[in-house]
């Protein structure tokens, strides 16, 4: 829960404050590590590939469609929809069919073009869900041919060597695609593995984790000259602190980091299209007041979407449907757009 109320502050402060917090993209990657670590902790119960699969897709997307559904048409609305009818259009379609990283693969140079998509967000919802498949028949092969975690992470490892002559060739393939973000997640997995391995006592814990505070607030504050060393780093930074085994803590702190850590999801979900706003408009004491906004309406998504749908509604019989016709209109969208993006890259 710590862990997740720090990414989702940092992201938060980041989308805000880019001039501020030019590192603060790092906080996705902390929810990468952290999601290998949630999978691995719902997969050693032995649950059937179809139930996760589907309580999996089912847990993003809901929640997603909703925000797509209210946020889509007032964004049209403010922010002039003939003008950045592309920009949110094409993506709220790609994110039907969680293939939505894939669109942003297709488009600019995310650090340079950030600003003029309003859903540029929800490319790691994608990748979520691309892991989440693999992770499923990966864990249950593995298991059934006893496969230890040392021989899974050399296949990760020997993945993402062959896999780094592309990314000379294509940085923002090493941004959106899973390939590259798949030893996060197994960081993730790892941890989970050796969780509670690393005891300290109070005085060494408490310096350790303002060691690691002090570092990850360089790391954000400071736009890292390799971005692949900075993931490096913060994800190993994750994976340590979640083996740490704490038996003894503030009840207050814990209450706080539960209650955002709850929360995270909605939060991540609403925020954005306030933060472009803010960044759009150029009114500094506005994004104060969007801050607050986005804080607000993400407590109320959350209240009645996120908690109320995700508990009560758990099978609906439409979410199959629309992933199957979403999933052949944006392929098609996607197919024209991969051609063009092969003929500019590999004449």
């Amino acid at each position: 829960d710590l862990l997740r109320s720090i990414a989702i502050i940092i992201v938060l402060f980041y989308h805000f404050y880019p001039e501020i917090f030019p590192g603060g993209w790092l906080g996705v990657d902390i929810f990468f590590v952290l999601s290998g670590f949630l999978i691995a902790s719902i997969l050693q119960k032995n649950v059937s590939i179809s139930s996760f699969i589907y309580r999996r897709i089912f847990r993003v997307a809901i929640p997603l469609y909703f925000f797509i559904l209210l946020f889509l048409p007032a964004l049209l609305f403010i922010l002039d929809g003939f003008n950045h009818l592309k920009s949110l259009v094409y993506p709220a379609l790609t994110s039907l069919s969680l293939s939505q990283n894939f669109y942003f693969y297709f488009q600019e140079d995310y650090f340079s073009n950030g600003s003029e998509q309003p859903l540029i967000h929800l490319w790691t919802l994608g990748i979520e869900i691309q892991f989440y498949l693999i992770a499923a028949f990966a864990y249950f092969l593995f298991k059934k041919m006893k496969v230890n975690i040392g021989f899974i992470g050399i296949l990760v490892l020997l993945l993402f060597l062959m896999s780094l002559p592309l990314l000379w060739q294509d940085k923002m393939a090493a941004f959106y695609l899973l390939p590259f973000r798949l030893y996060e997640f197994y960081l993730g997995v790892v941890a989970f593995r050796y969780k509670g391995k690393i005891k300290l006592s109070k005085v060494y814990l408490i310096w350790i984790l303002i060691v690691l505070l002090l570092i990850l607030g360089y790391m954000v504050t400071v736009q890292p000259l390799s971005h692949q060393f900075a993931i490096l780093v913060v994800t190993t930074m994750a994976t340590f602190v979640s083996m740490i085994n704490i038996n003894k803590g503030t009840p207050y702190i814990h209450q706080i980091a539960n209650y955002i850590s709850l929360r995270s999801y909605s939060l991540y979900l609403v925020h954005y299209p306030f933060s472009f706003l803010a960044l759009t408009l150029h009114i500094g004491w506005l994004k104060i007041i969007l801050v607050f906004f986005a804080i607000i309406f993400s407590g109320i998504f959350y209240r009645f979407i996120d908690r109320v749908v995700c508990l009560q509604f758990r099978y609906p019989r439409f979410l199959w449907p629309l992933l199957i016709l979403s999933l052949i209109a944006v392929s098609m969208l996607l197919t024209t757009k991969t051609k063009k993006r092969c003929l500019e890259k590999w004449p």
